[in-house]
């Protein structure tokens, strides 16, 4: 740049340089009628802008029955080894069948008529799914599981 056609440098700090022009603004001087449209254009995008900006959704997890909660926690206790180690079939499958089991223990238990033998079949069927699992852990993990949740009734009817 030749030093005629530099912008002047402002001297003292608080004093600011005037921005440089285009020569298509300099051209066509505003007026107000054009401000006001540069304006309701300027509103309209902005309108449109927020418009489109997608606003998150947060919705609090559905709260959890506590009998249900308790049920689960006592069909999960001591198997996350054995879950870990199944292949994501049998894990999708063993779920599954363990949430509706343990739908239908809730059910027994909110209706007060809780039988040893069909909790205990729900629990031997459901731990059937593992494959390759021994037919004594099963019956024994049943029976583990029934008196927990027997307990677990009783434990209610007294509240």
């Amino acid at each position: 740049m030749r030093p005629e056609t530099r912008p002047p440098v402002p001297e003292t700090v608080g004093e600011i340089a005037a921005p440089e022009t285009s020569p298509e603004h300099a051209a066509a001087p505003e007026t107000g009628a054009d401000i006001a449209e540069q304006a309701a254009e300027n509103a309209t995008v902005e309108q449109e802008r927020v418009q489109a900006a997608p606003t998150p959704v947060v919705t609090a997890p559905p709260r959890k029955d506590p009998v249900l909660a308790d049920v689960e926690r006592v069909l999960e206790a001591g198997l996350a080894e054995t879950y870990a180690g199944l292949p994501p079939a049998a894990k999708q499958k063993f779920r599954a069948k363990g949430e509706i089991a343990a739908g239908r223990i809730r059910q027994m238990l909110s209706r007060g008529h809780l039988k040893l033998k069909d909790v205990w079949k729900l629990l031997r069927d459901w731990l059937r799914v593992i494959p390759g699992v021994s037919r004594f852990f099963v019956e024994q993990e049943a029976k583990i599981k029934t008196d927990r949740i027997i307990r677990l009734a009783e434990k209610q009817k007294r509240q």
